[in-house]
Formats: structure tokens, sequence, C-alpha cells
């Protein structure tokens, strides 16, 4: 299981700069509380919230649907 990078960044023009440093084919932005957040890789990755709900699920423990419902 692959997990993409993560940065924490102040605002759109360091977002830029780092776009422009570190380039990536897949990535994922999300502003939160006057921050942006970008997850990049090179290859697909898995969201860990998704994986970690896959593999409760899997196993049969009912605590995966509710980590599930919690977060949603």
């Amino acid at each position: 299981m692959q997990l993409p990078h993560r940065v924490v960044l102040r605002d759109k023009k360091q977002l830029k700069r780092h776009r422009k440093l570190t380039p990536a084919a897949y990535e994922c932005v999300i502003e939160q509380g006057g921050q942006l957040i970008r997850y990049y890789r090179d290859v697909p990755a898995v969201r860990l919230g998704d994986a970690l709900k896959e593999q409760l699920e899997q196993s049969g423990d009912a605590i995966g649907t509710l980590i599930f419902f919690s977060a949603v």
C-alpha cells in the first residue's frame, strides 16, 4: 500500500511554488482552516481512511462501519 505525500501550505502562492518544485501526476488539494493541504504522488495512491475502512470491513469488524459513518 502506497500513501501519498502530504504538505501543509499557507497560501496559493506557496502552493504554486511547491507544485513547480515537486510536480506530481496525482494530487488532491484541500483547503482547511485557512491553509492548503496538498496530497501528491507520481503513482496512484490509496486514501488512508478508505484503506483502513476496507481492511476493517474485510476482517468482519463492525467498527469499520462505525468509523466510516462518524467520518462522514
